[in-house]
């Protein structure tokens, strides 16, 4: 849901993408780490990205 890519290996999480795209992508990581339910990270990442489409039209307009 970021368009990022993400390996996990044992304890370490690599992100690659675009500096507010890992920006995102490691908040909800964080969050999943905390035990936040799936659901809510689910809704972070659904609300980040029509966020970020909205500024991208905004931007184009």
């Amino acid at each position: 849901m970021t368009s990022t890519g993400v390996s996990v290996h044992g304890k370490t999480v690599a992100i690659i993408g675009l500096p507010e795209q890992i920006k995102t992508a490691r908040s909800a990581i964080e969050m999943l780490i905390q035990g936040v339910p799936h659901e809510n990270v689910y809704a972070f990442l659904d609300k980040k990205k029509k966020e970020a489409k909205h500024e991208m039209l905004e931007y184009y307009y």
